[in-house]
């Protein structure tokens, strides 16, 4: 019973896709025609993936013609079962899958017509509908979603002795755009990406008796079955430019390839004449109907195969956009002129070498003997040396230009460069905890972020320390300190200061559970774990405190600052004190108010 919803041929997933990027956009809209063939036979695989690939399908046979037809719900046959749907798509104009098209995502919503091939007439609703793709969508991307359906057929075309024969699906859907590069038809050759799909689904069958008193479906077996489809789109195919489908044992068995025109690839060659001559040779892709050249020098063509005269030594950049009914491209590359002018001035151009982890060497190959150089390395850095090498910290696309000078003049060459490999380092967030051990002596914990490689401390003593997680012996107790700290790492520093308020080993009070409690004050948990919260029951709102915990021999084990929370609370960690009865005294900063009790730590 694997003859699920065949019509779902016509629809490739417009999922997610690579160096380009797939847009809503770039979806066909009502009115279109998507003619497609298929190769039923095919030997073809799916090829590797990952990014800048071939996968070459020029070979394919041509088996089966369909024009898959983009309509209005509206002028089909089922749409008001679809009401929500504004897409529907037909191959022969009796079967309709129904979707519905938004600038963020393309959704299917179910199909109706001859759905199982036995002339009868199905309506399968999506619940739920099945998204095949959000918007914008680039290589890498991956996406998951389930849909189902439950229809019933005329029993009697499998069995004179059933009324109704019953079909649900349901399936998780699992797609990845698995790679970027060129695929080849026999239409032409596309800028694409890769789509695989993975499809787990449960299929289950039940029967209605004719005979059956009352009628009542019967379960009679369940399928499961795994399914994996290749999908390669690009901007020209509004559909998939190619897929490929497998079967039950994992071979590929039909490939299918649209006939929508691919746009040109523009490329040239060219030879150097001599003396400022050049030949230059289209040799694009995809048959351009048009070109258009610019020379760099202020002259143009629109021959396929021109011609041009150089009048001054330099680099010149030249440009060719070709163009048939698909759309256009252009390619630009830079020609370096010499043998016409004396005592020329000097000729820019460098080659580089990526050493990985973002370090590139540069080597200087200007012409005419250039005395200076200026490099610009696209990341706010630059360089006077000849051949420089530089420090890369982002993974990026970067536009590096040189400019050389000697005495008759100069000239600039830029080239882009794809850094790849390097992981962004993010300066450090600065944040610190602190721990009054008594006697004046206090631990420090750097809790910085963004991985900081050296740290500076101030203890508002006098003191400072160059450690991560320092201590310090303070002489005068009972007092306040200021103390900051500041991280570092090779993309910037952070400073963060607090109050660190020291006291002697016991406040001069007996550790007891109460003392004025002018607070009115809760512990929530008490009994309390890892964390607990205190909690001001009379609405008052504290903005500072400062909190001590002793434990039951009268030994001050933790102490911390505390700044106002949201609704006045504050939060405290507990992970770093063992389990036992605590005492603790709270004391607002710079008023009277203060408030102690018990706090049981399991």
């Amino acid at each position: 019973m694997k003859k699920t919803l065949i019509l779902f041929s016509i629809l490739a997933p417009a999922f997610a896709f690579g160096q380009i990027t797939i847009l809503d956009t770039d979806l066909p809209i009502i009115g279109d025609t998507i003619p497609r063939q298929q190769d039923t036979l095919t030997i073809s695989t799916e090829g590797p993936s990952g990014a800048n690939q071939i996968w070459d399908f020029s070979n394919a046979t041509a088996h089966v013609l369909n024009n898959t037809a983009i309509l209005d719900p509206s002028a089909t046959p089922y749409s008001s079962n679809f009401s929500g749907s504004n897409m529907a798509m037909s191959n022969d104009g009796a079967s309709y899958v129904y979707l519905s098209s938004y600038t963020d995502s393309f959704i299917t919503d179910g199909a109706a017509g001859d759905l199982l091939g036995t002339g009868e007439i199905l309506k399968a609703l999506f619940k739920p509908s099945l998204t095949l793709n959000k918007y914008p969508t680039a290589y890498g991307n991956n996406y998951q979603d389930t849909y189902g359906f439950d229809v019933s057929a005329d029993g009697s075309f499998f069995s004179i002795l059933l009324d109704s024969i019953r079909l649900k699906h349901s399936a998780t859907v699992y797609d990845t755009v698995d790679g970027w590069g060129t695929t080849i038809t026999p239409t032409g050759s596309y800028n694409s990406l890769r789509v695989k799909r993975v499809e787990y689904s449960i299929d289950s069958i039940w029967t209605l008796p004719v005979f059956g008193f009352p009628p009542a479906w019967a379960y009679l077996d369940a399928f499961t079955d795994t399914t994996t489809t290749f999908t390669w789109l690009a901007k020209e195919g509004k559909l998939a430019i190619a897929e490929l489908n497998f079967d039950s044992l994992d071979n590929p068995n039909v490939l299918t390839w649209s006939l929508m025109p691919a746009s040109p690839i523009a490329l040239f060659s060219y030879t150097d004449n001599g003396s400022g001559g050049f030949s230059f040779s289209d040799i694009s892709e995809n048959g351009p109907s048009s070109w258009a050249w610019d020379f760099g020098d202020g002259n143009t063509s629109n021959l396929q195969n021109p011609s041009n005269q150089y009048t001054a030594d330099s680099t010149y950049y030249i440009c060719l956009t070709v163009t048939n009914s698909a759309g256009s491209d252009t390619f630009c590359d830079s020609v370096v002129v010499t043998g016409v002018t004396n005592n020329p001035p000097p000729i820019a151009n460098f080659s580089y070498v990526d050493n990985g982890g973002g370090n590139v060497t540069f080597t200087d190959l200007s012409l005419n003997s250039p005395n200076s150089w200026t490099w610009n390395f696209d990341d706010g850095n630059t360089s006077t040396q000849a051949n420089p090498t530089h420090q890369y910290l982002a993974d990026n696309t970067y536009v590096v230009c040189l400019t050389v000078i000697n005495g008759n003049g100069s000239d600039s060459y830029c080239d882009s460069i794809v850094i790849m490999g390097t992981s962004t380092i993010l300066a450090p967030i600065a944040s610190f905890s602190w721990i009054d051990n008594g006697g004046g002596y206090a631990t420090f914990t750097d809790l910085s972020s963004n991985a900081p490689t050296s740290w500076a401390w101030d203890f508002g003593d006098g003191n400072t320390s160059n450690q991560q997680h320092p201590n310090n012996i303070y002489t005068i107790q009972d007092s306040t300190y200021n103390v900051c700290l500041t991280a570092t790492n090779s993309a910037g520093s952070d400073s963060y200061c607090d109050s660190v308020f020291i006291v002697d080993t016991i406040i001069a009070l007996p550790v007891r559970e109460s003392i004025s409690n002018s607070f009115n004050i809760s512990f929530n948990p008490n009994p309390a774990s890892e964390k607990t919260t205190i909690q001001f029951s009379d609405n008052y709102l504290a903005t500072n405190i400062d909190l001590c915990l002793f434990n039951a021999m009268g030994q001050k084990v933790f102490q911390e600052n505390l700044r106002n929370q949201p609704g006045g609370n504050f939060e405290i960690d507990l992970i770093q004190l063992k389990a036992g009865v605590y005492f603790y005294y709270l004391k607002e900063t710079g008023s009277d108010k203060a408030g102690s009790g018990k706090l049981l730590i399991e």
